[in-house]
């Protein structure tokens, strides 16, 4: 019966379906180019971040890590699989420098290995060029024991054998954090030594001279690092990415982690571009709202004087105030519900093509709640006529 008052009267109804959707599609347009806005500042600010603003290092001497940092980054798709490693630090005889003894996850992936191989085995090490040390020669370093006591009954330094040479990759990498491990020329150093890379098994061979006046197995220092991928971030994703800033400050402060990052500064200055755009869209859409209200009030109303005939004829039969104001309403509602999807789409498109002209390439764009929200209330206008 609806469809078929609807086809009677479908010039009008057909004016009505076309000025509501204008005003939902115009509501909506702002909340979806905002949020690509908003998409373009965080990719923009995580982009010229330093490298220390673009991720987390956590670190610790205990246990539990690799459990605190995978409950890090559950839930954030736009970070990246945590790299872990472990170090830890010590002279050798007759040279005063510090040598890092370090494995990284991936780490032969980002030096290029000139000679020999990758660690593969325990007490296996990659050496720099610079450092002058001998494919196949034992590299002894003064705090790395082996397990097995000496002649004397006392542990004596690890025998590392040197399996590969490698020569720095490339400057700035981030697998690195930041961190300068060598020499970026590949020339020798006077207070610094560069890294001796070893494979993971070492630990399990090997006691450490910490702190400690005991030897133990378990001094190393366990790290994690992850960074923010900028292609992978949305608009929507600033409180995520503020909540777990929030939580690697808390982690440092309450936890055996320590956490080192700039990541607070990138946060702040997200925050601050992006609050820019909060008050210009509320007024650009409370306009088109309050546009749309007007248009509506007029062409809604005039499909219900449509039927003013039949609706006199409702109430001469008899029908209670409720039924008779369900029939009235019928086939208006029917329009602007239809208008609803067809406003969005349009709002879509429109704001597709304002993102590809006006914002760089490659920004998404999505519905965000917002938007839905803004045209679900330039609807109400036609209701309320």
């Amino acid at each position: 019966m609806i469809l078929r008052g609807l086809w009677a009267r479908r010039s009008l109804a057909l004016i009505v379906l076309i000025i509501a959707v204008v005003p939902i599609a115009s509501a909506a347009v702002g909340p979806i180019y905002a949020d690509a806005a908003r998409t373009t500042i965080l990719r923009d600010a995580v982009r010229t971040a330093p490298l220390e603003g673009r991720g987390w290092r956590y670190s610790s001497t205990g246990s539990g890590l690799e459990g605190q940092v995978a409950d890090f980054v559950a839930g954030a798709p736009f970070v990246t699989k945590p790299v872990f490693g472990m170090e830890t630090t010590s002279a050798r005889a007759r040279d005063r420098r510090p040598y890092l003894l370090i494995w990284q996850d991936g780490q032969c992936a980002h030096v290029k290995v000139v000679r020999g191989r990758c660690p593969s085995a325990a007490l296996e090490i990659l050496v720099s060029r610079a450092s002058g040390f001998k494919l196949g020669s034992a590299v002894k370093l003064e705090s790395i024991m082996g397990d097995k006591p000496g002649a004397d009954g006392q542990l004596q330094p690890a025998p590392l054998r040197v399996v590969g040479v490698y020569e720095p990759g490339t400057p700035g990498d981030p697998f690195w954090f930041g961190r300068t491990l060598f020499n970026p020329a590949g020339k020798p150093e006077k207070d610094k030594a560069d890294a001796l890379f070893t494979a993971r098994q070492t630990r399990g061979d090997v006691y450490v001279l910490g702190n400690n006046p005991e030897p133990n197995k378990g001094a190393w220092t366990d790290w994690a690092t992850t960074y923010v991928v900028p292609d992978r971030l949305r608009g929507a994703d600033l409180d995520r990415l503020t909540a777990m800033q929030a939580a690697a400050q808390s982690a440092g402060a309450n936890t055996s982690a320590i956490v080192y990052s700039r990541m607070g500064d990138t946060v702040k200055e997200i925050t601050l571009r992006a609050g820019t755009l909060n008050v210009p869209t509320l007024l650009v859409i409370g306009q088109l709202v309050g546009l749309g209200w007007l248009l509506l009030f007029q062409t809604v109303g005039d499909l219900v004087r449509a039927r003013g005939t039949e609706i006199a004829l409702a109430r001469l039969r008899g029908h209670g105030r409720v039924r008779v104001w369900a029939f009235a309403l019928s086939e208006p509602l029917l329009v602007l519900l239809a208008a609803i999807p067809l406003g969005l789409a349009a709002a879509s498109g429109v704001s597709r093509l304002m993102v590809d002209a006006m914002l760089p390439a490659g920004i998404p764009t999505t519905l965000p709640a917002e938007a839905a929200l803004a045209g679900a209330v330039a609807m109400v206008g036609g209701v309320l006529a």
